[in-house]
């Protein structure tokens, strides 16, 4: 990962930080009208979209654990192993 994307995923994260904050401001005013809840949404869309780019760049880099391995850590329970 270059250190630019890494600034970027820095500004994502931190710009979603702050668009969760207001939208938690807007849903908190009863008067707040169709064109802020409007623009709350879709701030909160650009926001998760964001981090599911992220999200799924960190997944592609991890190591892919055996599903058997994820569920029985340490190896296959004895009753689960095929018979010899």
């Amino acid at each position: 990962m270059s250190a630019d994307s890494g600034d970027s995923r820095l500004f994502q994260l931190a710009n979603a930080v702050e668009v969760l904050g207001g939208a938690k401001a807007v849903m908190d005013d009863p008067k707040a009208g169709v064109r802020e809840l409007r623009f709350t949404a879709v701030r909160l869309a650009e926001s998760l979209r964001d981090l599911l780019r992220i999200a799924e760049s960190r997944g592609r880099r991890l190591p892919v654990l055996d599903e058997l391995e994820y569920w029985h850590p340490g190896g296959v329970p004895e009753e689960s192993s095929p018979r010899s």
